[in-house]
């Protein structure tokens, strides 16, 4: 089975707005798009983290700069369980 790695904010995350939770599973769009993948023969890993930014650092919250956390998350997944596409999904 293939896996498709949704990486992102507290969007991706599920943060309910106004809140310190999460919604369930099933309600989050990551699984939403799992749910309907699995037919297809695909799994999505999700890694989602509040307040993650595509390229800036926190001051106070060090590790949430997307372009330093991503090429160690991908080292890390891709050699445990994520098989990365050789093609475009369209």
């Amino acid at each position: 089975m293939r896996q498709i790695l949704c990486f992102g904010d507290s969007n991706t995350y599920g943060l309910i707005p106004g809140t310190a939770n999460r919604y369930n599973w099933g309600t989050r769009w990551t699984s939403i798009l799992d749910e309907k993948l699995q037919f297809y023969g695909y799994r999505v890993a999700e890694e989602g983290l509040c307040g993650r930014t595509t390229m800036f650092a926190d001051a106070y919250r060090p590790g949430r700069s997307g372009i330093d956390m991503l090429p160690a998350i991908l080292e890390t997944v891709s050699y445990t369980h994520l098989t990365l596409p050789t093609k475009r999904i369209v």
